[in-house]
């Protein structure tokens, strides 16, 4: 018996809603860090700029992954 092909119809719409809704945290925390970087140069904080930055730009390194891997998955099948 052959499940595959049901298994991958049935995975694949969950897998890209889950990557969608992913996104979503990310792109949130993205503008939550840009957020603080503004208010940090308003204020003439730079450890507060620093801090938001480069935890910006971990937080895009890891949804730049979590893109990669879903991607890559999805062409193995």
């Amino acid at each position: 018996m052959n499940t595959t092909a049901a298994t991958t119809s049935t995975t694949l719409p969950r897998q890209q809603g889950n990557l969608r809704l992913a996104g979503l945290g990310f792109g949130l925390g993205i503008a939550v860090l840009v957020v603080l970087f503004v208010v940090g140069a308003v204020q003439g904080s730079a450890q507060l700029m620093v801090i938001a930055s480069s935890t910006a730009s971990a937080l895009g390194a890891g949804w730049a992954a979590a893109v990669a891997s879903q991607h890559r998955g999805r062409d193995a099948r």
